[in-house]
């Protein structure tokens, strides 16, 4: 969960707010609900606002039930990436507003908000001023904001230097890779017939998509269906040494459906679009305003083939600092990619430094403790080249320096 997403730019401080069962004395200022939530919007939905502000739905709410007039001054918010507003404009920092006494006064968060998935939240903190009496009060709106088509995971890597059997179900099926399309739209959905496949290369191979089943509520108003597919290598080029990359378009048929309108969605009465005096917050719309159901069709997946050989080992270990005779154990593993067995021997042997190995034969894997012990004479940095020889087939050598400290 995430504060507004510009507050870490802008380097500012994050007001922490806890308004609800703070004590107030009677008949103060107080807000009617200290943390409102907008509905939900999907990314689709704030395409094409751009870079004009958004009124942040419902609006928070300050009541006097007292029969005086309470001073309200703005003391803290995020950063400038949000404002608040009012039916009078702009309310800026430090600004003193009058609620009347009986009365109610209202106001918003007016913010940019990028069309990416995202968990905003808006905090501002006030002080309320009443015959001589002070009292602070915060606020907080969240907004949150829904992918529509979402492919996990969005990449897909076969690995053809491994053996098919351990990517697939028998080796004549190639190497095999499942993944899952989640779909989110405003109401819930009707029938609708999965993904189609556009730009598959001639080695890879669809399966069946797994059905959705019911639709799942994302958020209120949000729907979600998922379905898994399965995507088969067979045949890879030839030549993948510097990896192959294809994109494959998934794309859902039209929806015969019209968009939801605004005024149907179950969110209650938007409030009155307040006479802003900037000219940015004057052509801002509300949330309510983007309430709409125009899904996109379209989403990619990319595949990858790569063919990874060798062994992995740690290029460097440190064994801290030592006295001279002093003893440190490390233990290191060494493992082939292309996962196939090889042996592993220690080449020339060095002073102060013991190797042994945890298999003797070939195995994709081997762990080798190394114990270092600097001699009597050693004084400041020991620097040692420990060379193990293999018999695989793509990393005959491994190189791996040995690092200490030797002190009195």
């Amino acid at each position: 969960m995430s504060t507004c997403p510009f507050l870490l730019r802008a380097g500012a401080a994050i007001l922490v707010f806890a308004c609800g069962g703070c004590t107030r004395p009677t008949g103060t200022v107080s807000l009617a609900d200290p943390e409102v939530e907008s509905p939900p919007l999907l990314v689709s939905e704030l395409a094409d606002v751009g870079s004009l502000p958004v009124r942040i739905d419902p609006p928070l709410v300050f009541r006097n039930p007292s029969g005086e007039e309470t001073r309200l001054t703005l003391t803290g918010k995020g950063c400038s990436c949000y404002g608040l507003t009012t039916e009078a404009g702009e309310w800026k920092p430090e600004q003193a507003l009058s609620v009347p006494g009986e009365g109610q006064r209202q106001f918003e968060f007016l913010a940019q908000i990028p069309p990416a998935r995202a968990d905003h939240r808006f905090r501002a903190e006030f002080q309320a001023e009443q015959n001589g009496v002070a009292v602070t009060l915060q606020a907080a709106a969240r907004l949150r904001i829904f992918d529509d088509l979402e492919v996990d995971p969005g990449v897909l890597t076969f690995d053809v230097a491994r053996p098919p059997e351990s990517n697939a179900e028998s080796a004549s099926d190639g190497w095999m890779q499942r993944f899952e399309v989640r779909r989110t739209t405003r109401g819930r959905p009707l029938d609708v017939e999965p993904p189609e496949f556009d730009g598959l290369p001639p080695w890879a191979l669809a399966g069946d998509w797994t059905p959705p089943g019911e639709p799942e509520q994302a958020a209120e108003g949000l729907w979600r269906l998922r379905w898994e597919g399965m995507i088969r290598v067979r045949n890879p080029p030839e030549d993948v040494s510097d990896g192959v990359r294809r994109t494959v378009r998934l794309t859902f048929p039209a929806d015969d459906a019209p968009p939801v309108a605004a005024a149907a969605l179950p969110i209650g009465e938007p409030s009155p679009r307040s006479a802003m005096t900037d000219a940015a917050a004057h052509d801002a719309r509300r949330l309510t305003d983007l309430l709409t159901s125009r899904p996109p069709r379209e989403a990619s997946l990319e595949l990858r083939i790569v063919r990874r050989q060798g062994i992995v080992a740690p290029g460097s270990v440190h064994f801290g600092v030592l006295r001279p005779g002093q003893s440190r154990t490390r233990r290191l593993v060494l493992t082939a990619v292309d996962g196939l067995a090889f042996r592993l021997s220690a080449t020339d042997p060095i002073e102060g430094v013991q190797v042994e190995m945890s298999e003797a034969g070939a195995a994709p894997q081997h762990w080798v403790t190394v114990t270092l012990t600097p001699s009597e004479g050693a004084r400041g940095d020991i620097r040692e080249t420990l060379l193990l020889s293999t018999d695989h087939p793509h990393h005959p050598r491994v190189s791996i320096t040995l690092r200490g400290l030797a002190a009195e």
